[in-house]
């Protein structure tokens, strides 16, 4: 699995989400640093880290591995968005508190 255009694309899209977070997470109040925005920062540089480290391993199965760790960082960051767009976290001022279901 050289350097196909497909791990390229990838690469390029997963940075842009990573900047994309990391901008969204400085306007989170400060005592989110140590919660919902260090979770969310660790998760998604995760996402990358894996399919970095599962493209440069040889065997399929072991990249499969990184690769599936990966994925399941995804879905921990989709979350967290949801849950940060839903409770307005990014502007704590304005926070509705709507405590029905999602």
């Amino acid at each position: 699995m050289g350097n196909d255009g497909m791990g390229v694309i990838f690469k390029r899209k997963a940075h842009d989400l990573i900047m994309l977070v990391y901008d969204l997470t400085k306007k989170f109040p400060r005592e989110e640093i140590y919660g919902i925005t260090s979770q969310l920062r660790r998760a998604i540089i995760s996402i990358m880290l894996n399919f970095v480290e599962g493209h440069a391993r040889f065997k399929t199965g072991v990249k499969i591995q990184f690769f599936e760790t990966a994925y399941g960082s995804c879905k921990e960051c989709k979350y967290l968005i949801f849950f940060c767009l839903k409770e307005r976290v990014d502007k704590p001022e304005r926070v509705p508190r709507d405590n029905g279901p999602p």
